[in-house]
């Protein structure tokens, strides 16, 4: 399943929480925290693919 599969089949919450955590992600490129950015999107990425994985 590609990444765009993979969001079609994600609740509005699941959707909600992406945005959010891609504006928190842009906000620490902003200020240079590259690990940060780095680490917040690993965690987003192993939440999304968990929360997919329960539901199949």
């Amino acid at each position: 399943m590609n990444k765009e599969e993979q969001f079609i089949e994600m609740s509005d919450a699941e959707k909600e929480v992406a945005r959010l955590t891609l504006g928190a992600a842009l906000d620490l490129v902003a200020k240079g925290d590259m690990r940060g950015y780095a680490r917040l999107l690993a965690e987003a990425a192993e939440l999304c693919k968990r929360s997919i994985a329960e539901r199949h």
